[in-house]
Parts: structure tokens; sequence; C-alpha cells
């Protein structure tokens, strides 16, 4: 394996990829590193192995993934994966972890593109065996085709608690109910942005139609949840829940979670990268231009890593960071 590359992209989800296929083309020398073993990242998480059910089931969202992937192996860009990226450099130096060995390598420029995670909340019970992520639901079943077994609580907010309900109910998994944890005054502030809301009905009507899917299925809805707690000696067996107005429990087998996405700044933090506070969405966030360029010259970040915008626009941030005119085709980047 070359020690040296013009490129090196650091993830390979939909800002990853994206940004690999626009840079080769170019004609960079481009390596991808990604901790998973297959391409795709957590939203297109194992794409190139999904049968027809589980592409009918996820739909278009996670099926347009394919044609991403498809771009990525036609392209001349090498990919890495199962590589644990544990140490970056200023000067362009990488170190990675492969197959039980260490190794460093070096690049011109880094492209940083880890995505997001889920914002971990803390509550009463968390760390009891049943509780999990809507996340890890998400990721078994892209994987393995597993689901969790019913009895299921869904707790917390945003849509991907909807999206996981909704595909939780197209499996047949029995749910007991969603907590929804949005304060009820929350609509109130929202009201000035509804006519930029207007301005993508197919959003509006996407959220509507889960929305509905799960009332058809007779799923329960609770909203204003102030606060759940998980119950259980060595596992959960029951989740309580309070509202403003009254309390109540529920038998589960599994508690499904989800209080958000926030971006992954592990590797900008340890390298030293400013990052901003955002009100709004409450969470910290690497300080970039709009192509994704840092204070640190070598290194660029992209997708929901640089800010959360979801999946198409990753694939778009990815494109337009490796177009930034700062990462230099080769003829100039060696031109002394």
């Amino acid at each position: 394996m070359n020690t040296f590359r013009d490129i090196i992209i650091i993830g390979a989800g939909p800002a990853g990829l994206s940004a690999a296929v626009a840079a080769a083309g170019y004609g960079l020398d481009v390596l991808v590193l990604d901790e998973q073993p297959c391409l795709g990242g957590q939203i297109y998480r194992n794409i190139e192995r999904a049968s027809d059910h589980t592409l009918a089931i996820l739909g278009p969202d996670y099926g347009q993934g394919l044609a991403l992937v498809e771009r990525f192996r036609t392209s001349k860009a090498e990919y890495l994966g199962n590589a644990i990226v544990w140490r970056i450099d200023p000067n362009g130096n990488i170190c990675f972890s492969r197959q039980g060995k260490s190794m460093e390598i070096n690049a011109k420029h880094i492209l940083i593109a880890t995505g997001a995670m889920e914002r971990p909340v803390p509550f009463a019970g968390w760390t009891l065996p049943g509780v999990m992520g809507a996340g890890a639901v998400d990721a078994n079943f892209k994987s393995a085709n597993m689901v969790p077994q019913g009895p299921v609580v869904l707790a917390g907010s945003g849509p991907l608690l909807l999206y996981t309900a909704v595909h939780l109910v197209s499996f047949g998994v029995a749910i007991a109910a969603v907590l929804d944890t949005t304060p009820l005054g929350n609509i109130v502030p929202c009201i000035p942005v509804v006519p930029k809301a207007l301005i993508r009905p197919d959003y509006l009507l996407k959220g509507l139609g889960m929305m509905v899917n799960l009332k058809l299925a007779g799923i329960r809805y609770v909203r204003g949840v102030t606060e759940y707690k998980a119950h259980g000696s060595d596992c959960l067996d029951h989740v309580s829940f309070k509202t403003s107005g009254n309390s109540g429990s529920l038998d589960a087998g599994v508690l499904v979670v989800h209080e958000g996405i926030v971006p992954r700044c592990d590797l900008t933090r340890q390298i030293g990268i400013a990052h901003l506070w955002d009100p709004v969405q409450r969470y910290w966030y690497p300080k970039t231009t709009k192509l994704g360029r840092t204070e640190i010259k070598a290194i660029h970040v992209a997708g929901d890593g640089a800010f959360v915008h979801g999946g198409v626009a990753a694939q778009l941030k990815g494109a337009f960071a490796a177009m930034d005119p700062s990462i230099e085709p080769p003829m100039t980047s060696y031109a002394k």
C-alpha cells in the first residue's frame, strides 16, 4: 500500500463516497478509510448486499445509496474497510489500525467525513439490557435482518424515531407505544419558518405519512412526555413515563430511545479544530468554510460531521469539499 496519497478520506458514507468519486475524477490519488466492513456508512449500511425485501421496506431513501456506491466502485479511488483511525496530525499523518496491525500513512489533504451519531442522553435505567438506540435497531436490520422482539416502546423525539417505528410496524413487531418528548410548546417558535417548509411539501407529506401509518396501525402515541424510565432487575421489563397531566407504565421487552442526531467530533477535536455551538440544534460542530475547509490547511470536514443536514445534503457537501480550490490537482500539487 502506498504510504502517501493526494487525499485520504475518513468515512465511507454519503459524504465520503461522493468526495472520493469527485476527487478521483480530478485525477487525485484517493484512499478511503472506514471503520465498517462495507461501504455505505450508517445511512446506506450494507447497501450492496441488501435484498429486494430490505430495499422495499426501507424505501428509496436507502435504495438511492446503490447508485452512489456503484459510482465509487467504478472510480479509481481505493477503499480500506475495518480501518479504525485513531490519530490525525496537522501535517497530514494518519494513524489507523486494521486486522490487528497499526499503520501510519500521509496525505497532502485529509477529508474527515465520519458523519453523525445519536445524541447520548442518560436517564434512569438506561444501562439495562433491552435498552437500545434507534440507530442500533436500524443497523441490526440492515446488517443482519434482525429486529427486536416485542413489546417495544419507543421514546424520544425527531424524525428517526418515527422512521424506526414505521419500519418496526412493517416488520410485524408489536409496539406498545411511542413516547414523544417534543415539548408541546415547540409549535409556536416553528410558525415563522412554516413558509420555508412549504417549499418542500414532499418532506412534510413524508412526515405526515409516517404519523398516519402509525395511527392506522393502532399504535398508542403519547405526546408531551417529560420523563421516562427503564425498569427491571437483570433486564428491562417495563417503562414508566410522565406527562404534564399524568403518568403511566408499559410492559416492554425493548426500549428504543432516540433524542436527535449530533455531529461526530472525536477526530476534529483530537486534531484541535475550532468548534462552534449551535443554540437551535444544541450541539457543537467544527468551524469550516462552506466548502468544508478548516483553519488547518490540510484538513477538510464534510457531511453530517460538519453539520447535520441528512444523507442527500451530505453527498453534495462531500462533492463540494472535493471541489475546493485548496485541494489541488496532482500536477499543481507536485510543482516545485
